[in-house]
């Protein structure tokens, strides 16, 4: 499950873990950054052992963090959730 907040921060669901993505829409305005700056960044939760979301478990799980952040993403760019989109590449611009 994908979800997405009013702020633009995107999370995932798989299994008992809850990966938020913790980055904003650029356009958020700089007070509401700040007031929400612990709010606006990536978190892991183990929503079995903790489902009040209160104990960040990232540093212990870098590879189930790894994972979700690589499914998100694949989600995001192949732009629906129904199936697993192809692994796609995408080329970084050389424009300046």
């Amino acid at each position: 499950m994908i979800v997405h907040s009013s702020d633009g921060v995107f999370a995932i669901r798989k299994g008992p873990w809850k990966w938020i993505e913790g980055v904003p829409v650029a356009d958020i305005k700089a007070g509401v950054r700040k007031a929400r700056a612990d709010e606006f960044r990536p978190q892991l939760y183990h929503t079995h052992d903790d489902p009040a979301e209160t104990k960040d478990v990232s540093a212990e799980h870098p590879e189930v963090v790894q994972e979700l952040r690589a499914l998100l993403i694949r989600y995001r760019d192949g732009g629906y959730s129904r199936e697993l989109p192809p692994i796609v590449e995408k080329r970084k611009s050389t424009r300046r």
